[in-house]
């Protein structure tokens, strides 16, 4: 093999991204592969690293997270979340360790952590599995560790109680999906699903039967928000218990519904409703304040720290292992599924083409570049 690679480096926050031949391939250390980079898929967080530098460990910097490839060889004790070592020529996909020189998919080959590392399942195209590692991923932090939605196990479905008198059947507990038709979205919308929740969610009239067909009410994401509070209370009979902002931009929007689950359930219960319903919300936007209500419990999502050895990483790191098996149950099953991508463009030198169709924001779906051949 090579000892050098082809890869997209940028000098320094801002500057312009280029193409670079003479990289040394990276080896791997304890708990980690070395992958041949197949696809990978381009995600708005990859634009944020490059013109900002955040997260970017050191310059110059390769951006690039979402991964899918073909092990090449594995360092020593790497053994996938599903309690097998890693073995050459073995198809895993995922999220890379942000912003750390070796780790980046945009390049011909990089460096995985074992510990969340997906195996692929046999039903999944490598360029299948590479548009759903950080959406997952990200989706799985938010739906298990932020909202506290148990695993679909054996363990229980969230129920709610009606404190009318008379009408204290339990019922599945709904949850709220805020851009349920974007990488993040979709996918926790799958999981919520597969927890045994109702789920609504917020998107355009186009993505509507992708996510009608997986069991999902639908509400059109241009309402004000009065009315697509309205919606949401009328399609939920005010048993939102969860909430999952997957764009980012609805923190004013989730203060005033859970303002109006409160009032419901006084309507409710009337002087039997001793306390209002708790609500949990949880984001994709790790940086604005969240929204504060006695009756609301937030949390944003961090991915961040992934795959890094810092002890602010260890809980991160601990819990996308513990969730790696259901995932991979959930995708071999299918009942979580690829949303909408696009193959666009070849070759390390096609990623720039390609970021650049992604940052246009005119083509719907996950960005996806064939990198190398297998």
């Amino acid at each position: 093999m090579a000892k050098t690679m082809k890869a997209i480096t940028i000098s320094s926050p801002g500057a312009a991204p280029q193409v670079t031949n003479n990289l040394i391939i990276p080896e791997p250390g304890e708990g980690q592969i070395l992958v041949r980079s197949i696809y990978t898929a381009i995600n708005p967080g990859d634009s944020i690293m490059a013109e900002t530098g955040a997260m970017v460990k050191s310059w110059p910097f390769s951006p690039g997270c979402d991964a899918g490839g073909i092990v090449v060889s594995a360092g020593s004790n790497a053994v996938s979340p599903l309690g097998k070592p890693f073995a050459e020529g073995e198809r895993v996909f995922g999220c890379t360790r942000l912003g750390t020189p070796g780790h980046s998919p945009w390049g011909e080959y990089f460096l995985m952590d074992s510990r969340v590392t997906i195996p692929v399942p046999p039903k999944l195209t490598l360029a299948e599995a590479s548009a759903l590692g950080v959406g997952l991923l990200t989706a799985s932090e938010g739906v298990f560790s932020c909202l506290g939605v148990p695993l679909p196990t054996s363990t229980p479905t969230p129920t709610y109680t009606s404190t009318v008198s008379g009408a204290n059947e339990p019922d599945r507990a709904w949850a709220l999906v805020l851009g349920g038709a974007s990488s993040v979205g979709f996918a926790a919308v799958q999981l919520l699903l597969a927890s045994g929740l109702h789920v609504v969610t917020t998107c355009s009239e186009r993505s509507a039967p992708l996510l009608q067909e997986r069991g999902v009410s639908c509400i059109s994401y241009r309402l004000g928000q009065e009315d697509l509070i309205s919606r949401v209370m009328i399609i939920t009979h005010g048993k939102v218990r969860y909430v999952f902002d997957a764009v980012g931009l609805n923190h004013d929007l989730v203060g005033l519904l859970v303002d109006v689950v409160e009032r419901h359930a006084e309507t409710d219960g009337g002087a039997e409703a001793k306390y209002a319903p708790q609500v949990a919300f949880t984001t994709t936007n790790a940086f604005a304040p969240l929204p504060i209500a006695s009756n609301l419990t937030a949390k944003a999502i961090q991915l961040g720290p992934i795959g890094r050895p810092e002890p602010e990483a260890k809980t991160l790191n601990e819990a996308l292992a513990g969730y790696i098996p259901v995932l991979y149950r959930l995708l071999d099953s299918g009942k979580v599924v690829v949303g909408p991508y696009r193959l666009e463009e070849q070759g390390v030198e096609g990623i720039l083409g390609a970021w650049n169709v992604q940052k246009s924001g005119k083509v719907a779906g996950k960005i996806v570049v064939k990198v190398t051949e297998k």
